[in-house]
């Protein structure tokens, strides 16, 4: 058996244990899932990405990344969640109390859903006497239309169940005792001021299929979170009291203005059930676009301040919708956004002067996305110093498409083919020297066909030259190679040009794929050796039989995270695959004596 707390590999002073793995491969997914059948090998493999993570966020970049100047933004913001996350649990979550007698009434209404006719007169005043009306005529066994086409009377039929966001008027419907039962007036949120009578009870449908145990767990999760909500409703309000917001007018308008520009240049991608909302990107764009105010105050107060900087990387946290795109009134919802943000960021300061932010949990949960977006700048810094040669992309493509290759690719060169190789590095060094190829070729060359043209011979194929041509798809154009043994002498070669006959558009299709499959293993190679050394320098252990042991679920979930006082967030990062540096780290190991 293993427990959450087993570590399973050590970077340094860092441990990275069974609840690290869990985390990272079956609350969010991971992609080598999709590539290797053995949940073993996928373990394994996690532990060495996390172990590759660690040793990435331990060094300083040697050059900035694209998105470095994010950082600082970044991290002050998740920080804030973190700690205003912290702070809802012991204000608010550990506070609630769901008592059995709570969770049996629950019970009772999740069994069912009530049908209501809701009746709404005119006037508020006048509800206490349609009630009354309402009652007189169920008494006397008589329908209720005379009652409902008084013209003074709007009515209409919905459907309730437990859990509903209007508690009022659930509570008052289940307090109905059977069919056409009258309520007394109740004052909901959503229609006003109202009557109720009971039409029928239906089955519930969100009951139908779960166990005891299951209904059970949902009608107590529903009670705790509206007893929540109704505590961190009592807290903000005493939290904000007196406290008061003003808006850089100049900057916030700017803002506003340029979301909404990106919103309606493409409003049925961004179209959501409550209105419209931001992509991501649109964020990015943004952010991109006022990089040089991302540290100017957008709103200030008796709370401090809040820059454009985490306004618009808290954005990213929010699932924020804009009712209407009609310019006036986007602006105020836009400024509603702001308020909701600032609200925010009192509570995460509220819990900052509190030493949430040096709790176990929060330093955990932000030493974790730290590592992520350091590894990932540094993965990006590194991985842009791979280069090739501009010749390898169609090497790799004779390698794939072999008969395709040979039957297409000609190529124009320029030779002097000699009997030894002594001869030819001499001509080599001639030419390199400065010596005329073309009058050496005449003069030299053994190949009778090209001599006369100083060694040039136009256009060769596969067919009639192999070796030479085959020679070319490693060679850029210019490129001076040699001595080349051949059958037939030793080669000094330049490749002057070299063409496909075949579509373009295949071709350009080809190559394409090609260079993007060179630059990937170039930038994996180049990604290997990096951790490898740094892993040279580091305590590294892994612990390869932990690992097999550990318990964690083979589940490919994407699970998001609930903040505390509104927010989200994915539950962890999503784990890079980093795994490949290891056999390099272990040749590196093993020439040492």
């Amino acid at each position: 058996m293993s427990n959450a707390n087993d570590t399973l590999a050590v970077v340094g002073s860092a441990c990275i244990t069974t609840q690290d793995l869990f985390e990272r491969i079956s609350l969010m997914p991971f992609e080598e899932k999709l590539q290797d059948r053995s949940f073993e090998s996928v373990k394994r493999k996690a532990v060495e990405s996390l172990v590759g993570e660690k040793l990435l966020a331990s060094v300083q970049s040697t050059s900035p990344a694209i998105d470095e100047w994010r950082e600082q933004i970044t991290a002050t913001v998740l920080r804030k969640l973190f700690v205003k996350d912290a702070l809802y649990k012991r204000e608010i979550s550990s506070r609630v109390q769901v008592a059995d007698e709570e969770i049996r009434e629950g019970m009772r209404r999740s069994a069912v859903r009530r049908k209501l006719l809701v009746v709404r007169p005119r006037l508020p005043s006048d509800a206490q006497r349609v009630a009354v009306a309402l009652r007189q005529l169920r008494s006397k066994g008589m329908l209720l239309d005379e009652a409902l086409n008084d013209p003074g009377i709007e009515h209409d039929s919905i459907y309730i169940g437990f859990g509903s966001l209007e508690q009022t008027l659930e509570d008052a419907a289940y307090a109905l005792k059977d069919s056409n039962d009258v309520s007394s007036p109740i004052v909901s949120q959503i229609f006003g001021t109202v009557v109720i009578v009971l039409v029928q009870d239906e089955p519930s449908r969100d009951a139908g299929g779960k166990s005891m145990q299951e209904q059970r767990q949902a009608v107590t999760r529903v009670i705790r979170e509206r007893k929540e909500r109704i505590l961190a409703e009592a807290y903000t309000k005493r939290l904000f009291r007196r406290k008061r917001m003003d808006a850089d007018t100049a900057l916030f308008r700017g803002v506003a203005k340029r979301m909404w520009e990106v919103i309606v240049s493409d409003s049925a991608q961004r179209r959501v059930p409550k209105g419209y909302r931001y992509l991501p990107d649109d964020v990015y764009r943004i952010e991109s676009e006022f990089r040089e105010h991302l540290h100017e105050p957008l709103a200030r107060g008796s709370f401090g301040k809040l820059s454009l900087g985490e306004f618009l990387e808290n954005l990213l946290h929010y699932d924020l919708a804009f009712p209407s795109v009609r310019p006036s009134l986007f602006a105020s919802s836009f400024f509603h956004l702001l308020r909701t943000i600032v609200e925010a960021d009192m509570i995460a300061e509220e819990g900052i002067r509190s030493g949430f932010a040096n709790t176990a949990d929060v330093r955990k949960d932000v030493a974790t996305w730290s590592d992520y977006w350091k590894a990932r700048n540094n993965e990006f810094s590194v991985v842009d110093t791979a280069t090739y040669r501009m010749w390898e992309p169609l090497w790799s493509l004779w390698r794939e498409q072999k008969t395709l290759v040979e039957s297409s690719y000609v190529a124009s060169v320029q030779e002097i083919l000699l009997p030894d190789s002594a001869a030819a590095e001499r001509c080599m060094q001639q030419i390199k020297a400065g010596a005329s190829m073309d009058s050496l070729a005449f003069r030299f060359s053994l190949r009778d066909e090209w001599r006369r043209q100083g060694g040039v011979s136009g256009w060769i194929a596969f067919k009639d030259y192999y070796s030479i041509v085959a020679q070319t798809l490693m060679m850029d154009v210019g490129e001076l190679k040699g001595p080349l043994k051949l059958a037939e002498g030793y080669s000094v070669l330049k490749l002057l040009d070299w063409q496909f006959r075949i579509s373009k558009n295949v071709f350009d299709s080809l190559r394409d794929r090609e260079r993007r499959r060179i630059r990937q293993r170039h930038q994996q190679s180049t990604i290997n050796k990096y951790v490898a050394h740094i892993a040279m320098r580091e305590r590294v252990e892994i612990y390869y039989d932990k690992i097999a042991r550990a318990e964690v679920a083979n589940l490919n979930m994407f699970t998001r995270r609930l903040i505390g006082f509104g927010g989200r967030m994915n539950a962890a990062p999503i784990l890079m695959p980093q795994w490949q540096w290891v056999d390099e780290w272990k040749r590196l190991k093993n020439l040492l004596p």
